[in-house]
């Protein structure tokens, strides 16, 4: 229970070489925000009585962090706090203003770009803005005035290689929502069918709903596999997709929802 964690975390971080990850992946979504939350206000009190942990990081921040009475989430006064996100339109603007450094890596997305934006004064125009992140390489990235080592101006640099491999956290995606601008949009004969899916358990529970033609006509095009590859990064799911592809299933529908819960957990019943 979430008594047994509170517990389990202030002994681990009376230890001052420890790194702790609490891992949410399995947790039910509803709850997430709400069990994020406790935990900062839960840190808070830890930090101010043993100055542990040094830094907090709190990664899919956007998808815990949308109120506006989020900053008083965080101690200002203590800092050390790294938020991870690929929205951060949605992150409170008081929050965005006490960021020391920002740090950014690609984007594609208008919406997210302009937020970025207005947290690099001096940048350029919007369009020269959107060009300079559309143009950096899968391992630049530019970190925003603000700091003393920008000097005032923008810095582009090369992002040094990661030490360890890179594991993706799969049970994450089967729940956690992508933004609207990434969701997976049914058709029929080239029309919306107004069924959508955001994350991997929404398709595989919309799979069953879906006239049979939709969903041959959605394999038969490549968007599962586009979907799940460009959006998750999951080439395995996309390998076993690119198969049901290429070959002549009975009842396809069964078959990818096969697949899918073999790879993320879930009935395919």
């Amino acid at each position: 229970g979430q008594e047994a964690l509170f517990l389990g975390l202030e002994r681990v971080l009376t230890h001052p070489d420890l790194s702790l990850v609490v891992d949410m992946s399995t947790a039910p979504r509803d709850e997430k925000p709400l069990l994020v939350r406790q935990l900062l206000e839960a840190l808070n009190r830890l930090r101010r009585a043993t100055g542990l942990p040094h830094r907090v990081v709190v990664d899919e921040a956007h998808y815990f962090l949308n109120q506006l009475k989020d900053p008083e989430l965080f101690d200002h006064e203590l800092g050390g706090y790294l938020l991870v996100t690929y929205r951060i339109s949605d992150l409170s603007p008081d929050v965005l203003r006490a960021s020391e450094a920002v740090i950014v890596t690609r984007v594609d997305d208008r919406r997210q770009a302009l937020a970025l934006l207005a947290l690099a004064p001096g940048a350029g125009t919007p369009s020269e803005w959107m060009a300079l992140l559309t143009d950096l390489a899968i391992d630049e990235a530019v970190l925003l005035p603000g700091t003393l080592e920008t000097g005032g101006s923008l810095k582009r640099f090369r992002v040094a290689p990661r030490l360890t491999a890179h594991v993706r956290h799969r049970l994450k995606y089967a729940d956690v929502p992508v933004g609207l601008e990434k969701e997976f949009v049914f058709t029929q004969d080239g029309r919306p069918t107004g069924r959508r899916a955001r994350t991997v358990r929404d398709l595989l529970s919309a799979l069953p709903k879906l006239p049979a033609d939709v969903v041959q006509g959605h394999l038969a095009r490549g968007d599962f596999r586009h979907w799940v590859e460009g959006v998750f990064g999951d080439s395995e799911l996309g390998a076993a997709i690119l198969r049901l592809e290429r070959g002549d299933h009975s009842n396809v529908r069964d078959a990818l929802r096969r697949a899918i819960a073999d790879r993320y957990g879930g009935s395919s019943a």
